[in-house]
């Protein structure tokens, strides 16, 4: 996630909702954020970003800052998907698909919010319906074709054994799912970004235990949590910044 995203969402929080205070910087984060990234390119020499959830491209923008290559980005939603291909339009080495992904392939349906970086295929918690109000919740429903990413990299990437992969995940709760469907080859990535709730913003999202433990069960290790939103000392969202083991 990412500072357009940020904006978004801190207009979500208009006419009274201030009580959740947002500090998202969005996958940038804070300086922190931007230098721990920064640090893992450059250790892992990564030379291909794939973008899940991408909205309107706001994390591939902020990146190109300090990276130049190659960037896949899947976005399911058909109007944040117009705005992301827009967004690409003009950069030869950025991609955008139309496609949502998980754990099998399937067609689904999304609930849209008016902010739509709150679009989930899951319904948004008390939590969440009470901190940020009407703007978070689906305000339609949008039927959507979600694939596993194995199946996906194969047509995209036919070269990823060769190049060396960061995966970024921004789904709304539905980051383990698409980690599933990568089966094994979720091994080729030389590290990982995704969202970790400390307290859930979505009904049936995993706990935050569950998403790190996969992770580390697949050879990862966490070197670096952003918090991303707040609600006064609690921190409700992190992004998680996790490495190949083998690369430290």
């Amino acid at each position: 996630m990412h500072r357009m995203k940020t904006i978004a969402k801190w207009m979500a929080l208009r006419a009274g909702r201030l009580e959740a205070i947002r500090s998202r910087i969005g996958s940038v984060g804070s300086l922190y954020g931007i230098l721990r990234r920064q640090a893992v390119f450059r250790r892992t020499q990564i030379d291909l970003v794939i973008d899940v959830g991408a909205n309107e491209g706001q994390f591939a923008r902020e990146i190109r800052n300090m990276y130049h290559g190659e960037v896949i980005s899947f976005e399911p939603v058909s109007a944040a998907y117009d705005k992301l291909v827009k967004a690409s339009s003009h950069d030869p080495l950025w991609k955008a698909v139309q496609l949502a992904l998980g754990e099998e392939n399937t067609t689904a349906n999304i609930n849209v919010a008016r902010f739509g970086t709150f679009s989930s295929f899951l319904k948004t918690s008390a939590f969440c319906d009470k901190h940020f109000g009407p703007d978070a919740a689906g305000m339609t429903v949008e039927s959507v074709m979600v694939r596993r990413l194995d199946e996906v990299l194969a047509e995209v990437a036919p070269n990823l054994p060769q190049r060396r992969p960061f995966l970024k995940l921004d789904t709304q709760g539905f980051d383990l799912r698409v980690l599933k469907g990568l089966g094994d080859k979720l091994d080729r990535f030389f590290a990982i970004q995704c969202e970790i709730s400390m307290i859930p913003l979505y009904e049936g999202m995993p706990h935050w235990t569950e998403t790190i433990s996969f992770l580390e069960r697949a050879g990862f290790s966490v070197v670096g949590f952003t918090p991303i939103v707040e609600d006064r000392l609690a921190v409700v969202e992190f992004d998680c910044l996790m490495i190949r083991s083998d690369q430290e």
